[in-house]
């Protein structure tokens, strides 16, 4: 039995793990990105979301971690 033989025995839910598998790695790469734009020092950036949703609101706080990640 060689390998094309396994591939086609094993059948779609191969296909289906092997996508998933990708999509994982995908999402892992692209999280370590967004981490690595994040800059540094995570600390102040926390600390200017935790002060920036005491005077203006969550949503003003996600938008400032947006800023941060994209500068």
């Amino acid at each position: 039995m060689n390998v094309v033989e396994l591939l086609r025995a094993a059948g779609p839910l191969l296909w289906v793990l092997a996508a998933l598998s990708l999509y994982v790695v995908y999402t892992a790469a692209v999280r370590a990105q967004a981490l690595a734009r994040l800059g540094r020092d995570p600390d102040a950036l926390i600390e200017r979301a935790r002060a920036v949703t005491a005077e203006s609101g969550p949503a003003a706080a996600l938008a400032e971690v947006d800023r941060a990640a994209h500068p």
